[in-house]
């Protein structure tokens, strides 16, 4: 089976951007690996926390700065 349980997955399938095969697998993989669900839960609270803090958006310069950097580090993919 692949391995599916890296941070940056489960982060997409808190914010509900997974498709139906990575929600299933995530699924299972929640349902039979702890440390997988463990990290989950430490994302969904701190996910809790960022929407109730409430903060400010970023300015321009730090969005600048990030899609800058993800136009970098990830070629596009068609």
């Amino acid at each position: 089976m692949q391995q599916i349980s890296t941070p940056e997955l489960l982060v997409k399938h808190l914010y509900l951007e997974t498709d139906s095969d990575e929600r299933r697998q995530i699924g299972q993989q929640l349902t039979d690996d702890s440390e997988v669900a463990d990290m989950f839960a430490q994302l969904s609270e701190a996910k809790q926390a960022l929407d109730e803090d409430g903060g400010e958006l970023p300015g321009t310069p730090v969005m600048e700065n990030i899609l800058r950097y993800s136009k970098n580090s990830f070629p596009a993919t068609i």
